[in-house]
């Protein structure tokens, strides 16, 4: 009797531990979901990842030298209770003051945006070793509750030709940067330099380049036009006067 009876309590076990592969593998399956589904659960809290909260900056994290460079975390948005923050920031070098601001909507969000246009106090004629050659624009694109992706370029004016800023003017997402210079009993030009701004891709992208120059002696003008069919993509950051002007040269000689 007891023989029997352990032989019938054997076989219940085996029974229990044996199942058929299919009924197996959904089991491990289901199993799989669950972990998909709900990590937390199966890993704890501890191990998942987390999303930095420091990913906006402020205009004291802006620094700026005296060669014109401004330098901030250019991946990060930046947080601006008042425009007149990061105006009183730029100001703060003792070189740069505010020339000229402009609000626009250059990425059509309907949300306000601003161009900043800064002037550079010294001149070729100072002794102070500071480059006089650059000045800073920027561009504040809003994104919404005070914050901005901002872009600058120094380099634009009054660079080494020692160019005047004249205006800007805006249409939808195109600005245009206006430039002048006159050498006197010689020549005068205009210069007119089109940033567009990319929706693909997010930017503001060179457009167009337009350079009128007048030759008194010689009582004509030429006209010099460029396009991205001659320059490709140059970023608004990455634009450089001489830079330009090597194409210009390179187009003429064609």
């Amino acid at each position: 009797m007891k023989r029997i009876l352990f032989l019938l309590i054997v076989s219940l076990f085996v029974a229990n531990c044996w199942q058929p592969s299919d009924k197996k593998e959904n089991n491990e399956a289901t199993q799989a979901n669950d972990i998909k589904e709900n990590p937390k659960e199966d890993f704890g809290e501890e191990e998942m990842p987390k999303q930095s909260n420091d990913t906006i900056i402020t205009p004291k994290d802006v620094q700026v030298n005296e060669d014109g460079t401004i330098f901030y975390d250019h991946h990060r948005l930046i947080y601006i209770e008042k425009i007149s923050e990061l105006i009183k920031r730029i100001e703060n070098t003792k070189i740069f003051i505010l020339k000229k601001s402009y609000k626009c909507d250059l990425n059509q969000d309907n949300l306000e945006d601003t161009i900043l246009v800064f002037f550079n106090k010294h001149s070729r004629f100072n002794q102070e070793d500071i480059d006089w050659t650059v000045a800073p624009i920027i561009v504040l694109l809003n994104k919404g509750n005070k914050l901005y992706k901002m872009s600058y370029n120094s380099t634009i004016y009054p660079n080494s030709f020692d160019d005047y800023f004249s205006n800007i003017t805006i249409k939808n997402n195109f600005f245009t940067v206006e430039l002048g210079n006159v050498v006197p009993d010689s020549y005068d030009y205009k210069k007119y330099i089109t940033f567009k701004y990319d929706k693909q891709k997010e930017c503001l992208l060179l457009h167009r380049y337009g350079k009128i120059i007048n030759w008194y002696e010689k009582g004509e003008s030429i006209n010099t036009q460029l396009t991205k069919k001659d320059f490709g993509g140059i970023s608004f950051e990455e634009y450089d006067d001489d830079t330009i002007n090597d194409l210009i040269y390179k187009v003429k000689n064609k």
